[in-house]
């Protein structure tokens, strides 16, 4: 597994990236609930996937940070910001000691605009195919484009659309016992005092609201020249990262093209620092869902929203025994109450004044306030006998920006007993123990650290989660050239292939005799086989394959498609007709393959993604797809359906975390299998809509990932696993006890992780990619001795290396003997298997009688081996500029299209390189031969240039003349 493809820990429903692995505050409760639309028929459904992202970390013992991102129109740019922002603050130094007010507040100011201006700089690809698109339609009509270039217009608002994502960032870090808060957009902060003085709790609005509801906001928009009276209904925020559309490229929206300059702004406010003292009770954080939502139920005065708001939290505080359950239950009161205003208004035949709410997110800083109940430290200072029943007052002004410094009485004492009292090594442990299982290091990172090394050891853990995430590559001392192919020395052992009847049935599927000593390389003659044609009126599938198998791709032709996001998958249908691409932008797009235009016909927004899309798979019947992500579920949509009709299918798996890293079809279509990241195999029945079989696929409990799964034949009854621990797996249902599950055999002989299977659809034969550098066929009648499976262990043990980030030992590419219990039929060894999940897959049956494997490789090559000589074609293709993760052979023409990390899909064909060396205009043969009516070989002469054919027909002019004096 990569560290890529098991991209940390991930939240169920949302993208997890690596700021989720940092300790998280023990003094701080978070509450969500995703979005919902109110039906008229009283059910509720989700509109959109989680838009919201949000972070509370206790850096060290005095520095601690919180965030709250309000996406919209998607997640791109909320996770973006909460995984560059985090790092920017916890990793440039610039809360360490030492460091002034000032300091702090321009760190928190670069922290906006670096982001701003990151996020612009990896939407460049997305703009130039803007304006590519854009050049196509230049000085046509309205009509024009809407009778001959609907797709454009389909893939400019597409691109408009995902150039519209914003998010709205509320962040407040406490350094020091100093609260500053950093704001953009309509999230708001709340800190909450005790006026003993009035005997109340006292509400501040620390931050502003960035919309049109801002006296501030409107006043800059009309000094822009806009209209803002007609915006109010048409612009939520006046602040964003983000929505490019209401920044650079705010001229061509018509709202908005007026403005003499950017209407929507960038620039964060800054407040504090604000002296956290002894009347300091707790900090709400709300995100934009929250606040709108509750100024529909309550009012549009702040005052009174904020004061009901607190009133609830006060009433969960004495309810509840958790932080997290005061929020979580405070969200859930409002959002109950939301829905009953909804339904009142209904049953009351009023107007609806919604139909729906967005994402929402409270987080709960507790300073000092008590619960009565609490489960987690009932020694806290008591207070609620005194502020259970105290009315609570607003004040009336906010903090803003101009206020530099607000200082009240010095940190008491026992605030700082409270902080260190409840925070220790085990708590940092307790939030890191998955990382150590990450590591394949046996060295422990946190032993012996002292409490004063604690932020260097957090930056350890940071910089871990950065390289399993792939936004850092680490490079070896004696880096290997870019793109660099290994150097095998000893090529593949064939006498087990070609004892095989594996390789006859090859020989024959693909054109040629079954004699052994048949020289497949030697000239043959097209036509003769043409003549054949001619005189029995068909032309034999295997000679059809036998000619195909000339023209090869050999050259990457052109880019399907450019993304802004890495490229997992991409897959054909059956009959070729579609081909569908899962990405990490979280699109999945369909193409009509039917002819090699490959017109986007449809994009789906997937749901639940948490990072990337794993998998995909379709069914039998080519109407529908599958795909699988970080999450308990699969999901399951009809190839021209829409978001909403993605259907989950729920797994229970009974795990935290799980990702389902493959996935297929059984032959009917009933059932879809898939392997994941708690070392099992699930299967799901369709038509039961429910999980019938789960399979451990090791009896000795240890963890391992299962990569790839799949069914053996036609009857679905047979299928294989492929694991981290080196090991093919052959199970068979009709004998599968799933209370004792026993494999019905191992296929052994790689030593390192699988990658990937692939069936030859013949219930005999299958291939398998690996870790290991290399891949192996395997005749599944031939299993290996069970008791061998201790000799991969220990290999797996002795390992050094981990493929995400380190060089490959030189001994995977040399290996001077097979591992004892090896059955595999052949091993060929050529390509890289580094960073993630690289697929390869026999070639297609009716285009080149599966002659051939093909496979990803991490120097972004396309591979190609040819089965019955063990070589390489060629030597690779190239036209990737990072790995080539997934590959997709159309079945029905020779095009390979390659998936790859560096956002593209490529459609590689055969283009013949050697034009200038062809013999004759219609000779149609990659090889400069021949055949004559006898089926021999015979060489043609090139053609005569045009002087020397004129010359020639003149001298056999005068030759016929001077003939024919003679006569």
């Amino acid at each position: 597994m990569n560290g890529d493809d098991k991209f940390q820990d991930n939240i169920t429903c949302g993208n997890r990236n690596w700021t989720d692995d940092l300790p998280i505050c023990q003094f701080t409760g978070c509450g969500h609930s995703q979005n919902q639309v109110y039906l008229r028929d009283g059910r509720i459904k989700d509109s959109h996937g989680d838009y919201e992202k949000k972070l509370y970390c206790c850096y060290d013992l005095h520095n601690f940070l919180y965030s709250v991102c309000s996406g919209f129109n998607g997640v791109r740019v909320s996770d973006f910001c909460l995984s560059r922002m985090t790092a920017d603050i916890l990793l440039g130094g610039g809360i360490a000691a030492g460091k002034s007010d000032e300091d702090i507040k321009e760190l928190l100011k670069t922290t906006f605009l670096s982001a701003e201006k990151g996020y612009n700089t990896s939407i460049d690809n997305l703009l130039a195919t803007k304006q590519q698109l854009q050049f196509q339609i230049l000085d046509l009509s309205q009509y024009e484009i809407s009778q001959k270039y609907e797709d454009v217009l389909n893939r400019l608002n597409a691109i408009n659309k995902e150039l519209s994502i914003g998010s709205s960032v509320l962040i407040a870090l406490i350094t020091n016992k100093k609260l500053y808060i950093a704001n953009l957009g309509i999230c708001r902060a709340l800190l909450v005092k005790n006026d003993v003085k009035n005997d109340v709790l006292r509400v501040i609005q620390v931050t502003v609201d960035h919309n049109l509801s801002n006296e501030d906001e409107l006043l800059r928009l009309y000094g822009l020249g806009l209209d803002a009276g007609s915006l109010k209904q048409k612009i939520s925020t006046t602040r964003c990262i983000g929505n490019y559309i209401g920044k650079g490229g705010y001229k061509d929206s018509e709202l908005l093209s007026q403005a003499s300059s950017e209407p929507i702004s960038s620039n964060p406010e800054i407040i504090g620092p604000i002296t956290i003292d002894e009347s300091a009770r707790f900090l709400l954080l709300l995100s934009g869902g929250l606040c709108k939502v509750l100024m529909e139920l309550f009012s549009e005065d702040l005052n009174i929203v904020n004061k009901e708001l607190v009133s609830i939290v006060v009433q969960q505080f004495n309810k509840q025994s958790t932080l997290v359950g005061v929020s979580q239950s405070t969200i859930n009161h409002i959002s109950q109450l939301h829905h009953d205003f909804y339904l009142k208004k209904k049953v009351s035949g009023d107007e609806y004044p919604f139909n729906a709410r967005d994402d929402m997110t409270l987080m709960i800083r507790n300073f000092s306030f008590d619960m009565p109940n609490s489960i987690e430290n009932n020694k806290q200072p008591s207070m609620a006998s005194s502020l259970s029943g105290t009315p609570i007052a607003n004040t009336n002004t906010s903090y803003s920006s101009t206020n530099t410094s607000i200082n009240y009485s010095s940190y008491p004492t026992y605030m700082g007993n409270y902080f260190s009292s409840t925070f220790n090594m085990s708590d940092i442990e307790d939030h890191t123990d998955h990382l150590d299982a990450v590591s394949d290091s046996d060295d422990d990172l946190f032993q012996n650290i002292q409490e004063n090394d604690l932020s260097e050891h957090y930056l350890v853990i940071i910089l871990r989660q950065l390289i399993d995430s792939g936004e850092i590559h680490l490079l070896s001392h004696t880096p290997m050239r870019e793109g660099q192919l290994p150097k095998i020395t000893k090529g593949p052992n064939m006498e087990k292939l070609k004892e095989s009847p594996l390789y006859n049935q090859i020989r024959s599927s693909s054109g040629f005799g079954k004699q052994v000593d048949e020289n497949i390389d030697s000239k043959w003659s097209m036509l003769k086989i043409l003549n054949n044609r001619q005189n029995y009126g068909t032309m034999l599938r295997n000679e059809k394959c036998k000619i195909n198998n000339l023209f090869l791709p050999n050259q990457s032709e052109r880019p399907l498609v450019r993304l802004d996001s890495k490229v997992f998958c991409g897959s054909f249908t059956r009959d070729g007709s579609r081909f569908v691409t899962g990405s990490q932008d979280q699109e999945i797009r369909i193409f009509d393959s039917s002819t090699s235009n490959y017109n986007e016909l449809n994009h789906i927004q997937a749901k639940h993604v948490s990072w990337c899309i794993l998998d995909i798979a379709f069914s039998p019947c080519s109407k529908y797809f599958a795909y699988s992500t970080w999450a308990e579920c699969l999901h399951i949509c009809p190839l021209s359906g829409e978001d909403e009709d993605i259907k989950c299918l729920n797994l229970n798996t009974g795990v935290n975390r799980f990702g389902a890293f493959s996935l297929a079809f059984s032959n009917n279509g009933k059932e879809i299998i898939s392997g994941g990241s708690d070392a099992s195999v699930y299967i799901f029945d369709r038509e039961r809509n429910e999980r019938t079989l789960k399979v451990p696929v090791r009896k000795d409990g240890l963890a391992t990932d299962v990569n790839c799964v799949g069914f053996v034949d036609e009857s679905s009854q047979l299928f294989y696993s492929g694991s981290d621990d080196a090991c093919i797996r052959i199970w068979d249902r009709r004998c599968l006890n799933e209370n004792d599950p026993e494999a019905s055999g191992l296929l052994l002989g790689h030593i390192d992780g699988i990658t990937y299977i692939d069936s030859k659809n013949d219930g005999r034969y299958l291939l398998s990619n690996s870790k290991d550098q290399s891949l192996k066929l395997w005749d599944m009648r031939h299993f290996s001795p069970k008791e061998c499976e201790g000799n991969i262990r220990q290999v797996l043990q002795s390992r050094n290396w981990d493929y995400r980030w380190d060089k490959v030992p030189k001994s995977y590419y040399n290996a001077t003997k097979p591992i004892e219990g090896d059955t595999s039929i052949v091993t060929l060894k050529g390509h890289r298997v580094q960073k993630s999940l690289i697929r390869a897959k026999f070639s297609p049956a009716a285009t080149t009688g599966q002659r051939y494997i093909y496979t990803g490789c991490s120097t972004g090559r396309l591979i190609i081996y040819d089965i019955l000589t063990g070589k390489m074609v060629g030597g690779g293709i190239e036209g990737h500029k990072d790995i080539v993760r997934d590959v997709a052979w159309h079945p029905k023409r020779n095009e390979i299209l390659t998936s790859s990390w560096d956002y593209s899909v490529n459609i590689n064909t055969f283009q013949d390189k050697s034009t200038e060396k062809k013999r004759t205009r219609g000779n149609v043969m990659p090889h400069d031969y021949m055949g004559d009516d006898d089926g021999n070989l015979m060489d043609i002469a090139p053609p005569l240039r045009r002087s020397r054919r004129i010359a020639q027909r003149q001298a056999s002019g005068s030759s016929s003349s001077r003939s024919t004096e003679r006569n």
